[in-house]
């Protein structure tokens, strides 16, 4: 018989608690914190004019992976963007594909190209705050099901926002093992409790940048979509979009400002995002890009 695991010899409070020190959760936040190391040392495009010059002296792009990359307003945009496309001939040469469920392919050569949306960490972190009061708030649909699950929830333990990045902090390998199971097609629901599936959330946004990608800024989405759109060979109007959950917030308006030390912890726990947008974004003007 197989010696007994802390799981199995331990009395949990929750399933939370019992991801904390899963086997198979441990292992997969190991490999996604592996994956993270690569995504340091990637130097994405800023444009689709220049990954499509880099590669023209290699090889074709043969796929366009457009990243719906979680707290980044990345469903506005591929909204938009498929709107500007609609069946356009010049997006089908180049076998665009939408992904809509947080899955994350490596694009680490022109074959598998991608184009993925990077956020301030700081003010990205106050949004998934506010995704995760909602969707483990009593009010959701899915907790509806599984009110327990969702009352029982470590965020529910954040009085703030910077409370909330300690949480995070704290339960990290849970982000990274259990949250990076949508960045596959193939994600597992095994061992995890219902609703795990919205961890994806805080997932780090480096996770979507390969050396092969274009990255688009947030804030400056508005600015850069219709001459990315061109770019790619889409001519029709750029339309609206609404964000397919609510992110509505309630409470004290202090309870979502982050402080100068809260950013800084927040910076700190996604180091490599912060170094892309540093390195990306925060220098320069949307009007200048």
């Amino acid at each position: 018989m197989a010696a007994p695991t802390a799981m199995s010899a331990t009395v949990f409070r929750s399933n939370w608690d019992k991801l904390m020190v899963d086997p198979l959760v441990l292992a997969r936040a190991n490999a996604t914190a592996a994956r993270l190391l690569d995504a340091m040392h990637a130097k994405p495009f800023s444009s689709f004019v220049k990954l499509e010059a880099g590669c023209n002296r290699s090889n074709a792009i043969n796929r366009l992976s457009i990243h719906r990359v979680p707290s980044t307003g990345s469903t506005t945009f591929t909204g938009k963007l498929a709107t500007a496309c609609g069946n356009s001939s010049a997006t089908s040469g180049r076998r665009v594909n939408t992904l809509w469920s947080h899955q994350a392919p490596t694009s680490s050569h022109c074959g598998e190209a991608s184009v993925a949306t990077l956020h301030d960490p700081c003010r990205r972190v106050v949004t998934i705050y506010t995704a995760f009061l909602n969707v483990y708030g009593a009010d959701f649909a899915g907790c509806h099901f599984a009110p327990s699950t969702c009352k029982s929830h470590w965020v529910h333990r954040a009085a703030n926002v910077n409370e909330f990045v300690a949480e995070l902090e704290r339960h990290w390998p849970m982000i990274m093992g259990v949250g990076s199971l949508s960045l596959t097609s193939a994600m597992s629901k095994a061992k995890t409790p219902i609703l795990a599936k919205h961890m994806v959330v805080a997932v780090p946004q480096s996770l979507y940048i390969g050396s092969h990608t274009v990255l688009l800024c947030t804030p400056c989405i508005d600015a850069q979509l219709p001459r990315f759109a061109r770019e790619l060979g889409c001519f029709g109007s750029v339309g609206a979009s609404q964000h397919m959950m609510s992110r509505e917030r309630t409470g004290g308006a202090g309870k979502f400002e982050l402080s100068a030390a809260g950013c800084a912890a927040a910076r700190r726990l996604y180091s490599v995002d912060a170094m892309h947008w540093d390195r990306s974004c925060a220098a320069k003007p949307c009007a200048a890009r």
